[in-house]
C-alpha cells in the first residue's frame, strides 16, 4: 500500500532520535549515493537570522521573470508541507513529492536522516529531475554545518546578522556570522545584506579571499515616493566590476532591503536582467505570513512570522510608516527565543491589551510562561491558544497585530480559514 504524503511526513518526524542534528555526514553520503548535484544549475544559497524566506522568494521572482526554470526550497511551512519546495513558481504537487520521498528512502540505506536532512534531499532530488536553471535554496539553521550546505552556491547570500539560536550557533553575533557564512565557497561570490554588526561574515569572506558585495557600501536603495531606485554592481564577461542602476522599481510587499540585497545576488549571475523584468517581479512576489492583512470580521488583523527582537523592530517600524497601530498585540513564541526584548519592542507600539496565547508544540511555550517574562504595564490577557486569543481580542479591539513565530501565524490563517 503506497504512503500518503501525510503519512511520509508522520513517519519522518517520528524516526529520527532527534529533531535538530547538525552535521554534513550523513546527508552528504546519502547524496553522493543518490547521484544529487546541481549539474548545469547555478546554486544560489540563502542564510542569515531574519529576511532568508522573503529573499529567497524575490530572487526566485527576479529569476522567472526572466524566464529562467527555477527551483525553491525554504523552511519551515506555514499550511502545508509543499510550500517548501516551488518548482518555477508553482508549489510541488503530490505524485512529484511522493517519487522524490521515494527515491531518498531507496537512496539512504541504513542511514538515519534526521526530518529536514530527509526533506532537503526530496527538494534537492526533484530539482535535478525537473532539469533546472537555478536552485533557490534557503538555510534551515545556521549556515555550516545545515544540510542545504552539501551543495557549493555560486552566490552565497547572507541577509542578516542577529542574536538567534544561540544553543547551536554561539552567544554572540561574530560568532553567529561565522556559522552563517559557512555557506561561502572559494572563487565564488557573496553578498552581505546588513551593513554593519558582520564582522564574522566578513572575516570568512577574507580567509576564503572572495569577492564580498556588502548593502551600504557596494549596493544599495534610495525610496521615492512611489517607487524605489537601486545602484549595485555586476561582473562582466572579462570579469570586471560595472557600477549599474536601476530607477523607478515597483515598491514590493516584502521588505525593500531585502528586495535590494536579492537584486544584487540575481545580477551577479545574470546581469542582462533588465529593470521591466525586475519591476514585474517585485510586483507580483509574495509570501504567506509576511506583513500580511486580513479582515476577519469587523477586526482588521496583520500578521506576521516574526520571532526575535530584529524582526519585532522592523514589525514596529513598518507599522508607524504605515500609520497603524494596533489596539491589541496577539503574541505566541517558542521557548528558543527572546521573550522579553521582542515584547518590549512590540509594546513600543502601544497597544490597548496585550493577549498572551500558548503554543501546543515541543517547543513552544505557555501564555504563563511568557507572561512571567515581560514587565509592562498594558493590561495582559493569557490564552490558551491562538484561536481563543483571537476571539477575545476581537470582542473590544478593531486592530489586531498577531506574530511570534510560524506556529502563531499558521494557527491565525487556520482560525480564518475555518470561520469562512
Amino acid at each position: 500500500m503506497q504512503r500518503s504524503v501525510e503519512d511520509w511526513l508522520s513517519l519522518l518526524e517520528q524516526r529520527h532520535p532527534t529533531e535538530i542534528e547538525l552535521g554534513l555526514g550523513r546527508i552528504a553520503a546519502v547524496a553522493s549515493r543518490m547521484g544529487i548535484s546541481p549539474g548545469h544549475a547555478r546554486v544560489i544559497t540563502v542564510a542569515g537570522t531574519n529576511g532568508k524566506g522573503s529573499t529567497c522568494a524575490m530572487i526566485d521572482a527576479l529569476l522567472t521573470a526572466h524566464g529562467l526554470r527555477t527551483g525553491r526550497y525554504a523552511s519551515p511551512h506555514l499550511l502545508t508541507f509543499h510550500e517548501r519546495i516551488t518548482l518555477t513558481g508553482t508549489a510541488i504537487n503530490d505524485e512529484q513529492l511522493l517519487a522524490a520521498f521515494a527515491a531518498v528512502e531507496a537512496g539512504r540505506g541504513d542511514v538515519s536522516l534526521t526530518f529536514f536532512e530527509f526533506t532537503t534531499l526530496a527538494a534537492f532530488w526533484s530539482f535535478q529531475q525537473a532539469k533546472l536553471d537555478v536552485w533557490v535554496v534557503e538555510v534551515g539553521l545556521g549556515g555550516r554545518l545545515d544540510a542545504t550546505n552539501i551543495l557549493d552556491a555560486d552566490v552565497g547570500v547572507v541577509t542578516s546578522i542577529a542574536l538567534d539560536h544561540q544553543d547551536w550557533l554561539g552567544d554572540d553575533v561574530v560568532q553567529i556570522g561565522r556559522e552563517k557564512a559557512g555557506i561561502f565557497r572559494p572563487q565564488r561570490l557573496a553578498v552581505l545584506g546588513q551593513p554593519d554588526g558582520c564582522e564574522g561574515v566578513v572575516e570568512v569572506a577574507q580567509k576564503l579571499g572572495i569577492r564580498l558585495l556588502r548593502r551600504g557600501r557596494d549596493f544599495g536603495l534610495t525610496k521615492g515616493t512611489h517607487y524605489w531606485h537601486w545602484n549595485g554592481v555586476i561582473i562582466n564577461s572579462q570579469g570586471d566590476e560595472l557600477s549599474i542602476r536601476m530607477e523607478q522599481l515597483t515598491v514590493p510587499q516584502l521588505p525593500l532591503v531585502n528586495a535590494s540585497t536579492a537584486l544584487q545576488a540575481v545580477l551577479l549571475l545574470f546581469p542582462d536582467i533588465g529593470r521591466q523584468a525586475a519591476s514585474q517581479a517585485f510586483a507580483q512576489v509574495r509570501l504567506m505570513g509576511r506583513m500580511q492583512s486580513y479582515q476577519f470580521g469587523e477586526a482588521d488583523c496583520v500578521v506576521d512570522v516574526g520571532h526575535n527582537p530584529q524582526a519585532a523592530q522592523y514589525m514596529a517600524d513598518q507599522l508607524r510608516e504605515r500609520q497603524w497601530q494596533p489596539d491589541a498585540v496577539i503574541l505566541g513564541m517558542l521557548s528558543d527565543k527572546d521573550v522579553t526584548q521582542t515584547a518590549s519592542l512590540l509594546l513600543t507600539l502601544m497597544p490597548k491589551t496585550l493577549f498572551l496565547a500558548s503554543l501546543s508544540v515541543p517547543r513552544g511555550r505557555s501564555a504563563s510562561q511568557l507572561e512571567s517574562l515581560i514587565k509592562t504595564d498594558v493590561p495582559i490577557v493569557t490564552c490558551e491558544s491562538i484561536a481563543v486569543a483571537i476571539e477575545q481580542a476581537r470582542q473590544h479591539h478593531k486592530k489586531l497585530l498577531i506574530c511570534g513565530s510560524f506556529y502563531t501565524v499558521a494557527n491565525a490563517i487556520h482560525h480564518f480559514q475555518d470561520a469562512d
